[in-house]
């Protein structure tokens, strides 16, 4: 489902937009917005991960339970099950 919705954009990066698609960077501006803003949601959701991947590289707790788990698939490893 589509929405209809309006929003303030400064006229420099309308005009931009408009060269954009003119130069068929997306079949119209709606596309190109909605491209523009999925792209900026994913790149948001790339941060979070990355945030909290560093956090957890931190975390002495989760070094503890790699060391663990690598313990545990040791045996299997040096059977050649790898």
């Amino acid at each position: 489902m589509k929405r209809k919705v309006t929003y303030q954009i400064e006229d420099r990066i309308l005009d931009q937009v408009r060269e954009a698609v003119e130069g068929g960077a997306a079949p119209n501006m709606s596309e190109f917005v909605q491209s523009a803003l999925a792209s900026h949601v994913q790149e948001i959701r790339k941060a979070r991960v990355q945030a909290s991947l560093q956090q957890a590289a931190l975390d002495s707790m989760v070094h503890e339970d790699i060391r663990e788990i690598d313990q545990e698939f040791d045996p299997t490893i040096s059977e050649g099950l790898s």
